[in-house]
């Protein structure tokens, strides 16, 4: 398959057209099985749109930043210039700092915000793992398709059986755990971004305190109730 098309007089890479379809799958599917009220889910996919938009912006202040030098000497080459890991930190950062500001702001629970990004991402990247695997030459881990589908299928299954907290807590600490083991025998990625153990070990911390929020929190309820 080749690696890029022509549309007008640009050149696509093939990888963007997957990400950017694999995105779209991520919100149809969301919208699909959200448990939701029609407005709430609709309100939740402008946000997650949003935020997408916010990480793509810091994408790229994050590679003129890192390469400031070059940007003033020759600005296009920058920007066309791919991506790398450290790129992504720098944007993820900026995220969870926008993330932190923004989460007083909204009008629906924060808990069923990130649950519906969580959502959203997870298809996405089971999309463009899967599409990878189909129509590339690309070679993805059984293991990380697998990962993905019994993610989504645990959404599907446990949404109305988990409270939003607990649900994202396991997702999240699921999914960081099982990329961090892969990532100690093999480099792994989150769509083309190669990324480091240590990030997938901050998402696994990142859901298990999720957890234990969660469980302080129901045990406080308890104590008032006695």
């Amino acid at each position: 398959m080749q690696e890029a098309i022509m549309i007008g007089p640009f050149v696509v890479k093939m990888s963007l057209l997957m990400l950017i379809g694999s995105l779209v799958m991520g919100f149809l599917f969301f919208w699909i099985t959200s448990p939701w009220k029609k407005d709430e889910t609709r309100y939740y996919l402008d946000q997650i749109a949003n935020a997408l938009f916010f990480f793509v912006i810091a994408l790229f202040i994050g590679k003129v930043f890192l390469n400031l030098s070059l940007f003033f000497e020759d600005p296009l080459a920058v920007l066309a210039f791919p991506s790398d890991s450290t790129v992504f930190y720098f944007a993820f950062v900026c995220f969870i700092l926008f993330a932190g500001y923004y989460r007083n702001k909204i009008k629906f629970p924060i808990t069923g915000l990130a649950l519906s990004f969580s959502v959203v991402i997870i298809t996405a990247l089971f999309s463009f793992l899967f599409g990878q695997h189909i129509f590339t030459n690309v070679s993805r881990s059984m293991i990380e398709l697998t990962l993905h589908f019994v993610l989504l299928l645990g959404w599907i299954l446990l949404q109305a059986k988990l409270t939003s907290r607990v649900l994202l807590g396991v997702m999240v600490t699921f999914w960081g755990m099982i990329k961090f083991l892969l990532s100690m025998v093999k480099t792994t990625y989150v769509f083309t971004f190669p990324l480091a153990s240590w990030f997938y070990l901050l998402i696994l911390a990142i859901g298990i305190l999720a957890l234990i929020n969660w469980k302080g929190k129901v045990k406080m309820w308890n104590r008032q109730r006695m």
